[in-house]
């Protein structure tokens, strides 16, 4: 285990019985890892990869990412922006002629910001789906129906829909298969050599598989039928592979003059001073610095992860079983590392078990 840098007081011990006593050494558990300019400051990694040959969990080991992939298909996105082969304001009618003309005129911007209003296709599917579906299987689900929850622009609902989209236009635009996107584009250039989209059969190097919790026995959930779409949640990252990403549109994006402006200006209001823009939940204090969250949740893996983008201070716990195992140690880092920031944007309540309501939905509450 690695100690936190003398300047930082931490004791990481602290930290370190809280996860023993939340994740067997034999069972499927988590990595965890903070780091702050490049340094790290707390590392602990704890669990197996596999239940079937007992691979020990390693800063090195790959996570189905789930949402956290959300601000990767974003930043893919801006690569086209910035070529001006896309503009925030096209209508997505342009990508999808099939679709209903009202669901036409969604912009991609919208798309962007979960301000859409479009379906949530995991409630299209019938209740006989049993193949996994990708991110074009969603097309004629959508095409059957006018319907939205709201007039695209008018508020935030959070909505994989809208990043399955978001892939399938990246693809149309750019000719590549999305992963290829990704691998040439975003990955390859900063030498994340490991790192990639999921695909079927895709050889994931030093692979968590994932676990699904009842009592003290946990089952094999890898996969489920919506586990394969790729937009909305299909990146695989390690603890160092995403710290090294993280640090990359830190200090290359949201830190650079004229993008953090954009950045800024194309968000919507989640609630309170929350804002969400780029794949990113934000909150910007009085002096202008940024702390951006998200997590992600799905069949065998729950993961988080924050940004403090002025300080370079990533953290970040990734893990291969669907309960809530990274809220308590989240919290407990983020308590000795993030100078109660976050607390200063009104959530008061774990940030794993708020961010959970948003995805679902639910009333969402800040104090004021």
């Amino acid at each position: 285990m690695q100690k936190l840098s003398a300047q930082r007081p931490f004791k990481p011990l602290e930290v370190d019985l809280v996860i023993e006593s939340l994740v067997q050494k034999e069972g499927p558990g988590l990595s965890a890892l903070a780091t702050e300019k490049g340094t790290t400051i707390y590392s602990e990694q704890r669990g197996v990869t596999a239940l079937d040959n007992q691979t020990a969990i390693e800063a090195k080991s790959h996570f189905r990412m789930a949402s956290i992939s959300k601000h990767v298909t974003a930043f893919s996105l801006y690569k086209l922006i910035e070529t001006r082969k896309i503009t925030l304001n096209q209508t997505i009618g342009k990508y999808f002629p099939k679709l209903p003309s009202r669901v036409q005129q969604i912009t991609i911007a919208q798309l962007l910001q979960h301000s859409s209003g479009i379906l949530d296709y995991e409630n299209l599917l019938p209740a006989t789906q049993r193949e996994q579906i990708l991110d074009a299987d969603i097309l004629p689900y959508l095409e059957t129906t006018d319907s939205l929850y709201f007039t695209p622009g008018t508020k935030f609902r959070y909505s994989n829909t809208g990043y399955c989209l978001l892939a399938l236009i990246i693809e149309q635009v750019s000719g590549l298969p999305y992963p290829q996107f990704v691998k040439n584009h975003i990955f390859t250039p900063i030498g994340l050599t490991d790192a990639l989209i999921y695909q079927a059969n895709a050889s994931i190097p030093d692979r968590a598989y994932g676990y699904h919790p009842e009592g003290s026995v946990f089952h094999f959930a890898d996969q489920s039928i919506t586990s394969a779409t790729k937009g909305d949640g299909g990146v695989y990252f390690s603890s160092n592979d995403f710290h090294q990403w993280a640090r990359h549109i830190g200090k290359t994006y949201l830190s650079d003059a004229s993008f953090k402006p954009w950045f800024l200006k194309n968000s919507i209001r989640v609630i309170g001073q929350i804002r969400y823009s780029m794949g990113l939940f934000y909150y910007q204090d009085k002096l202008g610095n940024l702390y951006c969250f998200h997590s992600g949740e799905s069949t065998g893996f729950n993961n988080i992860m924050y940004i403090d983008v002025t300080r370079e201070l990533i953290v970040s716990i990734f893990s291969n079983r669907d309960d809530a195992v990274v809220s308590r140690p989240f919290e407990d880092i983020m308590l000795r590392v993030d100078k109660n920031q976050l607390k200063k944007s009104y959530i008061q309540e774990p940030l794993f078990d708020w961010l959970s309501k948003v995805y679902t939905n639910e009333p969402m509450v800040v104090s004021h």
